[in-house]
């Protein structure tokens, strides 16, 4: 399998959605545990009408393992953000990648990925019963 690198997934990102689907991307890196071993996070804020061609570009890489996804009042909007990560399980490969959408309070409707990823109906549940 041949592994991407962080910057090679935001620039596949960019030429693959349309032109105004991301309005602004992040590569972090961060170290944990004793050996300090480093990971990378792709975070991507992109438009919500676009979420749907990002999880199924992101599906093309590799499948994507959706741990959970987080909400955030923040003012006149909400913003959620699907926590990915590729490369699952692959010692030192693993790269998570943050999708965030903004909505605003007004309609926040938003279209379901399980068509593309199955297990995220419990986390939409959840979002949907926690945010409205």
């Amino acid at each position: 399998m041949e592994y991407m690198k962080p910057d090679e997934i935001v620039e596949l990102f960019k030429k693959k959605l349309k032109k105004a689907a991301i309005i602004d991307s992040k590569i972090e890196t961060k170290t944990a545990g004793l050996k300090k071993n480093s990971y990378n996070i792709i975070r991507l804020q992109i438009n919500s009408e676009d979420l749907k061609d990002a999880v199924k570009l992101l599906s093309t890489l590799h499948f994507p393992h959706l741990a959970i996804i987080s909400g955030n009042d923040i003012g006149k909007e909400i913003e959620l953000i699907y926590h990915f990560s590729i490369y699952y399980g692959e010692r030192f490969k693993e790269i998570s990648i943050d999708l965030s959408i903004h909505l605003s309070k007004k309609d926040i409707r938003i279209p379901t990925i399980t068509d593309l990823i199955p297990g995220a109906q419990v986390t939409e549940r959840e979002m949907k019963e926690m945010m409205g």
